[in-house]
């Protein structure tokens, strides 16, 4: 009877430990955790740019059309001077690059809030954003340049006089999964060029 006793005794006095022991940790993770910052929710995906160009009735020319809301509602966007788009790419982020009829370059870090200009005097066909942000321009017959930060422009050397020659209807910029390695693609009328 007494070792039964003695055992309960000991039974109960290690309950105790034990839920003091587990009501210290609890409380110690507590504390832990109110030292780290709070989980930030996730962004809600923001719905694509779109941009497209026509000339509404009664204007004189081509208007530059910006959408934020997958095409429900399209608003113009004032251009400097006036000018007229002929060629447009966006990055799927914020920036956007407008070639124009008078041989300017647009370039917009806001999605045509503001702009900067850069003067290429370059037949320009085709643009293309490559994932860390440079500016591709494609022209008619005179080769595949990059717009750098200073506003001029670099021609590409390509391994191919076709490319340098002819027109380079479209560019596009790809990455290319799991190491995230980026290609630019030119397209002329008869030949597809890629590079890394």
């Amino acid at each position: 009877m007494r070792k039964t006793r003695t055992t309960r005794i000991i039974r109960w006095g290690l309950s105790v430990l034990l839920v003091a022991v587990g009501l210290s940790v609890t409380w110690a993770w507590g504390q832990v955790a109110r030292l780290a910052p709070p989980p930030q929710p996730a962004p809600e995906p923001q719905p694509p740019v779109a941009y497209a160009a026509w000339q509404p009735a009664g204007e004189d020319g081509v208007l530059l059309f910006r959408s934020t809301d997958e095409g429900a509602t399209w608003q113009p966007l004032d251009l400097p001077g006036q000018r007229i788009p002929t060629v447009w790419a966006g990055d799927d982020s914020d920036r956007l690059a407008v070639a124009t009829s008078d041989g300017s370059l647009l370039s917009s870090p806001d999605r045509g809030e503001s702009w900067t200009l850069a003067p290429v005097d370059l037949p320009v066909l085709s643009l293309a954003w490559d994932g860390e942000g440079s500016l591709y321009v494609g022209t008619d017959g005179r080769g595949v340049h990059r717009l750098e930060g200073d506003g001029t422009l670099t021609p590409l050397a390509a391994k191919q006089a076709r490319l340098d020659s002819a027109p380079v209807v479209t560019l596009a910029w790809a990455e290319t999964p799991p190491a995230g390695e980026g290609h630019l693609f030119a397209a002329t009328p008869d030949a597809l060029f890629s590079s890394d």
